[in-house]
C-alpha cells in the first residue's frame, strides 16, 4: 500500500495520512424580489358657497289734495244760483244750461241748487290741509 503524495513518492517512507472531520463553510447568495403592496386615499375637496338673502322694502308715498266749494248762498240777491235764473249757473232752470237738476245730470247736480247741489266728497273733506 502506498501513502503519501502520489505524485511523489515517499523517500524516506511516509507514515498513513490523518484525516480530520469535514469543516463546513457556507457562502450566502441573496436575490431580490419587489412585492408592491398598494394602499390608496382619496381627497375630495368640498366648495361651499351660503347665498346671504337680503330683503329690502323700499315704500312711497303720495298726497291727495281735494277741493271742495262752498256757495254761502245765493249771491246779488238772486235766489237758487250764482247769477242766473233759480237753482242754477246763469242758464236754465236748474243748472248750467241743461235739464233739471245740473250740469247736464240728475238732479242735485253741479249748479242745481244753492250750494252748487254737490254733496261732501273725498278722504280729505272735514280735514285741514296736508294732514293724512
Amino acid at each position: 500500500m502506498f501513502y503519501g503524495n502520489p505524485c511523489k513518492p515517499c523517500f524516506p517512507p511516509c507514515a498513513p495520512p490523518i484525516v480530520h472531520p469535514t469543516k463546513c463553510c457556507e457562502e450566502h447568495t441573496f436575490s431580490k424580489t419587489v412585492v408592491p403592496h398598494v394602499h390608496p386615499s382619496h381627497t375630495t375637496f368640498v366648495n361651499h358657497h351660503v347665498f346671504e338673502h337680503k330683503h329690502y322694502f323700499p315704500h312711497s308715498t303720495s298726497c291727495a289734495n281735494t277741493v271742495k266749494n262752498v256757495d254761502a248762498g245765493p249771491g246779488c240777491g238772486m235766489p237758487g244760483g250764482f247769477g242766473g235764473a233759480p237753482g242754477g249757473f246763469g242758464g236754465a232752470p236748474g243748472g248750467f244750461g241743461a235739464a233739471p237738476g245740473g250740469f247736464g245730470a240728475a238732479p242735485g247736480g253741479f249748479g242745481g241748487a244753492p250750494g252748487m247741489g254737490m254733496p261732501p266728497q273725498g278722504p280729505m273733506y272735514g280735514k285741514p290741509y296736508g294732514n293724512k
